[in-house]
């Protein structure tokens, strides 16, 4: 966070835990955030806590409309470097953002054999953020400024919701205007 070039970021009150057990079937449909009301210049942060592997990861487009999907690995994820089951297993070493809230992404049947687990949440620089978007009014974001030091500081709590957990337990009301995907 120390390296966002703004001083005010707006972020989810609560992170959604997801676990991707092995399976037939994907735990996460194609989506991309704008279809739920999630406002511009949104960022998603996903923090896997277990290793990754292939099928046992979140699914990417790496621009609007591109569909050039592959997998958030750690690692490079060519066909060499996956040649073989221990080399596609990823270590949970880094945390991944993109733009989710205009790129589709998934998930696929975890045939890893291991448990998937990760955290994910939304960010909003604080020049981007829109106080009139429908889950801004419903509290989704706490804030935080960067103080004198350079670190981020809580400045506001939203509130824990429908919208957060694991995953969320409701679906969110649309309106006709909430998801228009841009790019």
């Amino acid at each position: 966070a120390a390296s966002l070039p703004c001083d005010r970021i707006h972020y989810a009150a609560f992170p959604t835990i997801r676990v991707q057990q092995p399976s037939e079937l994907s735990t996460i449909r194609p989506h991309f955030d704008g279809m739920y009301g999630l406002q511009a210049g949104s960022i998603n942060v996903w923090l896997p806590l277990t290793p990754l592997h292939p099928t046992a990861t979140l699914i990417i487009e790496s621009s609007p409309g591109a569909e050039d999907f592959h997998p958030l690995l750690s690692s490079p994820h060519t066909p060499e470097a996956l040649s073989d089951d221990e080399s596609r297993k990823q270590s949970p070493q880094e945390m991944f953002l993109f733009n989710g809230r205009d790129c589709i992404h998934y998930t696929i049947p975890n045939q890893s054999g291991q448990t998937r687990v990760s955290l994910d949440f939304r960010i909003v620089p604080g020049s981007l953020f829109d106080a009139s978007n429908r889950l801004s009014k419903l509290g989704y974001f706490s804030s935080a400024i960067r103080s004198v030091n350079g670190a981020f500081v809580k400045e506001s709590h939203g509130k824990i919701s429908k919208l957060h957990g694991m995953p969320h337990s409701l679906s969110p009301e649309l309106e006709c205007n909430d998801y228009r995907r841009t790019g």
